[in-house]
């Protein structure tokens, strides 16, 4: 149940050394305790719809075990700690309805067990980091309604294991990457109302690893 009046989180909560899930949910929240990097135990973290919230502990990013992470309907954060590559056993992570969110940070490309990745409605998001070819576990990738989103870095093109590819109502996205063609492990792609996308690249084409592929008004 939200707690929709709670606006502190008491610091004394980062001692809690067995502590394996956190979930912060409707809450009145501008800020989480600093120290939040010491919970040696913490696998899963879920941070909802705290609209309030502009900003989390740079802490956070010393969370070894931590396996999920969920940031949703947070419209006032502005930003992500610049070393959320540390997070170096995190497997998901979603990020999305962060309407004030303009980059992510350039260490998430180092997540070298991340096997999803979701970033959804995120509509101020202008780009993705340039080298997301280094997500080597990344199986399953969505980016959905970030309509300030123009292209995708070239690096997409060398996820050697990602299965899944969901590309969707990103209206000002203007070009595909032109060698998707290499992503040799892709069974399903779906991209859908990209309005603004007016080339199919040729070389995905003709690939022959994508099983299921729906391409649902992505060239108009």
């Amino acid at each position: 149940m939200d707690c929709v009046n709670l606006k502190v989180v008491p610091v004394s909560l980062c001692q809690l050394k067995a502590l394996r899930k956190i979930d912060l949910g409707g809450t009145k929240l501008k800020e989480l305790p600093p120290d939040m990097g010491i919970l040696v135990s913490l696998e899963k973290l879920i941070i909802f719809n705290c609209h309030n919230l502009r900003m989390l502990p740079v802490s956070l990013c010393q969370l070894k075990v931590l396996q999920e992470l969920e940031i949703t309907k947070c419209s006032e954060l502005k930003e992500l700690p610049p070393d959320m590559g540390n997070l170096i056993s995190l497997e998901k992570l979603e990020i999305s309805n962060c309407r004030s969110l303009r980059v992510l940070p350039v260490s998430l490309c180092q997540l070298k067990v991340l096997q999803e990745l979701r970033i959804t409605k995120c509509s101020q998001l202008e780009e993705l980091p340039p080298d997301m070819g280094n997500l080597i576990s990344l199986e399953k990738l969505e980016i959905s309604n970030c309509r300030s989103l123009r292209v995708l870095p070239v690096s997409l093109c060398q996820l050697k294991v990602l299965q899944e590819l969901r590309i969707t109502k990103c209206s000002q996205l203007e070009e595909l990457p032109p060698d998707m063609g290499n992503l040799i492990s892709l069974e399903k792609l779906i991209i859908s109302e990209c309005c603004s996308v007016r080339v199919f690249p040729v070389s995905l084409a003709n690939s022959t690893s994508c099983r299921n592929s729906k391409l649902l008004n992505a060239l108009n």
